[in-house]
């Protein structure tokens, strides 16, 4: 038995630029004869097409639609769901914001990922290196042919205009909604709104896009904000609306980083489902599931609160410029900008208040005729 072995060792020493496991492997299947048998069963065709995608997996090269960074992402066994997990990942953002994905075909046609025989090609040897579009609209507005290289990103004012256009039918919902329900918006100040909309307002768009799904008082607390910023302030004080939008956008981002923390803190925290890995061998390498790891960070400073940062960005559009010159000074250093915006708020208060039922309203602090 020892000689065997030594000799399988010696086999696999033998084999010229394969090292490690996959030496060894290849030497105990040449001693047994396996690759003899293999050749007369297509073994070399079926190793390229099954085995290598799950060793190695399939390599697809990812653009967000229409002008985002590329970055390239490995998935071993191909799935939407695995795609869009890799692509989430890398960008560090939430699974459910990859709404729509096309595989481009012969860099001019494009087809979404949405049936089998797609997922099929994908899965298949001739798609390694292929390249995927996602987009976070809630429309798929990836084009399926005439899409080329030199096109990516000149399809700006056509998405402005489609944004625009969903922002307004959002809106219209408060127009028609209870007045005791605390989300209803008079006509007047809705046709005001819808204009602003019209006009692709760049803080109404990213207040669109960031708070229409977490939390509907919250975007119309803000709508309004903007829209009185808009009226009561002079044009020369006026804060640049391409600055506030890349400010509530930051403030997503934090917020974002904020609930991801605390889901790792809930996965650390969670008690061992096997008590015996807590004795023997394991017992000083499994903690409490109150007791926090050596060198984490349990200090502020991971992330933003959704809701505080609501409240920062109110403060935002009452005319405060306390929130931007944080932003702009401390937007590379996370940890800085969440202290320093947490002392505001503590010093300031908040500017929307909840109901009992959960709705945010204008506080009467920063109201007067708003709604």
């Amino acid at each position: 038995m020892g000689e065997t072995v030594s000799s399988i060792l010696d086999l696999a020493v033998g084999f010229d630029g394969v090292t490690g496991p996959r030496a060894l492997f290849t030497a105990v299947a040449s001693s047994l004869g396996m690759f003899s048998m293999w050749g007369y069963v297509g073994g070399p065709i079926l190793t390229f097409t099954y085995l290598k995608p799950l060793l190695f997996g399939r390599n697809f090269h990812t653009v967000e639609y229409p002008s985002g960074s590329l970055s390239t992402i490995t998935v071993r066994l191909v799935s939407q769901h695995r795609i869009r997990g890799q692509i989430a990942k890398l960008q560090g953002i939430p699974v459910g914001s990859i709404r729509h994905m096309n595989v481009w075909i012969d860099k001019h046609f494009s087809e979404p990922i949405s049936n089998r025989a797609v997922m099929h090609y994908l899965s298949t040897s001739t798609a390694d290196g292929s390249w995927i579009l996602w987009t976070r609209e809630e429309d798929n507005i990836i084009p399926t042919k005439g899409l080329t290289l030199n096109s990516l990103g000149t399809d700006e004012m056509k998405l402005a205009r489609l944004r625009a256009e969903r922002v307004q039918r959002y809106l219209l919902k408060f127009e028609t909604a209870p007045k005791e329900s605390g989300l209803f918006i008079a006509e007047d100040t809705m046709q005001i709104l819808l204009g602003l909309a019209a006009q692709q307002d760049p803080v109404l768009l990213a207040l669109h896009a960031i708070h229409s799904e977490s939390n509907a008082s919250v975007f119309r607390c803000l709508a309004l904000l903007r829209l009185k910023q808009l009226e009561d302030t002079e044009t020369a004080a006026l804060p640049d609306a391409n600055d506030l939008a890349a400010f509530v956008r930051f403030m997503s981002s934090l917020a974002v980083e904020h609930r991801r923390h605390n889901q790792q803190e809930l996965h650390r925290m969670k008690k061992p489902e096997e008590l015996h890995w807590r004795s023997g061998l394991f017992a000083g390498l499994v903690r409490s599931p109150m007791e926090p790891s050596s060198g984490s960070n349990h200090a502020r400073g991971v992330g933003f609160p959704y809701e505080a940062g609501a409240q920062l960005t109110a403060h935002a559009l009452s005319g405060s410029s306390s929130p931007l010159a944080l932003f702009s000074r401390f937007q590379l250093t996370h940890s800085l900008f969440v202290k320093h915006a947490e002392h505001f708020l503590h010093k300031k208060g908040n500017l929307l208040e909840p109901s009992a039922a959960g709705v945010f309203q204008i506080s009467s602090s920063a109201e007067t005729s708003a709604t």
